[in-house]
């Protein structure tokens, strides 16, 4: 994109801020897959969405600097803070561990930059968020963008995964290794950002049904494209995510969605049980024998055998995880397609030069371990991963906090917290076999899911009281 095009969509952006700021918040959430359009500035790397994301947060400190220097002022001047962000001092905290990860990997511009889209720039977000989005109804208008965003996002995957075209590898082009991408340059980047806002959109349903019909069917034609965008990327960490969370939340929702449950386990056993086929489908995915699993299993070793060798306190450092698992890399392994014994399989590659070549896969070495706790212990230490565990633990106790006091008021906002919920269960169950943060849409999109839940469990808490 030319620069005299950003400059016009700055410009405009700068406009709409000024004089709509909830509608440019919306639009910058709508917005967040725009990191793929990359530019340069004064020979600094940034990309149109962190363009964005600067002008909201300086037009906001241009329309409420006056009310941030006189709360400032008043909690400096009072023994007590009048009133705090949720999430305010764990923010802090995060702040400090990943710049401390950044002095670990040596201060590079690579580490800065990785600093400033995946923690500076979110943190600066999750500020506007908490301004923002102060009552129940701004926070379920946040549908409205995402759910444009996951339509979107969910169309061009379905073209691309119908014709083969604008797909950026040769091998999931073809017909029968297809996986779309959409506007991502892997297949899983889908999964990863659709699957929680599935769970959010169907939170808000219940409201908007009551309320609002149009913007009812609006949101579940977004939902089920995104379902289907999910099988057309073919991200198998996507798919059990997603079809466990749904089966949880079922669940737990209502009497006659556990009944719906219950029938879906008894069939699946029951397939299981007359099928072979899908028995030993499903025990592959879940032991992890597959191509892809193998792979995972691989890297968690190599990463575990990374951080035993020094590194379990300081992990990589911030964008030199390849650097420092590179002496412990497995160049690659004998994978056993056929599924034969493992006695049988170790025969036919030591005895068969053919055999052995077919079946050798070579490994490149990833950017991350594709494990949630391990993504974040190699790139921010122990302590980063600790934070990040608290941060989870604390969202899921004030979300069940909020949802009892609006199941106890029978207010409808109890589904939004749930679907807020089961988006954050999405990311912990995703990030068994993935990286749900290390990206720029994921982190803004992990901080935003935090600030709605903080946000939500305030209002409530507040009506209660």
């Amino acid at each position: 994109m030319s620069f005299l095009i950003i400059a016009i969509v700055a410009l405009v952006f700068v406009y709409v801020a000024y004089k709509n700021f909830d509608l440019a918040t919306l639009i910058l959430i709508g917005a967040l897959p725009l990191y793929i359009v990359r530019i340069s500035f004064l020979s600094i790397p940034s990309t149109l969405l962190e363009i964005l994301i600067l002008i909201l947060f300086v037009v906001w400190l241009y329309k409420n600097y006056q009310a941030i220097i006189a709360r400032l002022k008043h909690n400096f001047s009072s023994k007590k803070i009048s009133e705090r962000y949720p999430f305010d001092w764990e923010l802090i905290v995060w702040l400090i561990i990943s710049f401390v990860a950044v002095i670990t990997a040596g201060l590079s511009f690579k580490s800065l930059g990785i600093w400033r889209a995946y923690f500076f720039e979110p943190a600066l977000l999750f500020i506007i968020f908490v301004n923002v989005f102060s009552s129940k109804e701004k926070v379920i208008k946040i549908a409205y963008a995402l759910s444009i965003s996951a339509l979107v996002i969910s169309l061009i995957t379905a073209f691309q995964y119908l014709t083969g075209l604008f797909i950026p590898n040769d091998f999931w082009s073809q017909a029968e290794t297809r996986r779309a991408t959409s506007l991502f340059s892997y297949p899983n980047a889908v999964g990863l950002y659709l699957a929680p806002i599935i769970f959010f959109l169907a939170g808000t349903l219940p409201g908007f049904y009551k309320k609002n019909k149009k913007v009812f069917s609006f949101i579940v034609v977004a939902i089920f494209s995104s379902l289907a965008a999910i099988l057309f990327a073919k991200s198998e960490g996507a798919v059990f995510a997603v079809s466990a969370v749904a089966l949880l939340g079922l669940l737990l929702a209502t009497k006659k969605t556990r009944q719906i449950v219950l029938v879906v386990a008894v069939v699946g056993i029951l397939g299981m049980v007359f099928s072979p086929l899908v028995k030993n489908y499903v025990l592959d995915r879940v032991a992890l024998n597959n191509f892809s699993g193998q792979v995972r299993k691989i890297q968690w070793r190599e990463t575990i055998n990374m951080l035993y060798q020094g590194r379990i306190v300081t992990g990589a450092g911030l964008t030199n995880y390849q650097a420092a698992v590179a002496p412990f890399h497995q160049v690659g392994f004998f994978f056993n397609k056929e599924k034969l014994s493992q006695a049988d399989f170790v025969k036919k590659v030591n005895s068969d030069p053919v055999y052995r070549a077919s079946h050798w896969q070579p490994l490149e070495t990833y950017l991350y371990p594709h494990n949630i706790i391990l993504n974040f212990w190699s790139e921010l230490g122990i302590l980063g991963a600790l934070m990040f565990i608290w941060l989870v633990v604390r969202y899921f106790q004030i979300g069940t906090k909020a949802y009892s006091l609006a199941l106890k008021d029978q207010d409808l906002f109890a589904w939004v917290v749930f679907g807020l919920l089961l988006a954050m269960l999405t990311i912990i169950i995703h990030g068994i076999v993935d990286v749900p943060y290390f990206k720029n849409d994921l982190a803004i999109m992990f901080w935003l899911w935090l600030a709605l839940m903080g946000v939500s469990y305030r209002l409530l808490q507040a009506k209660s009281s």
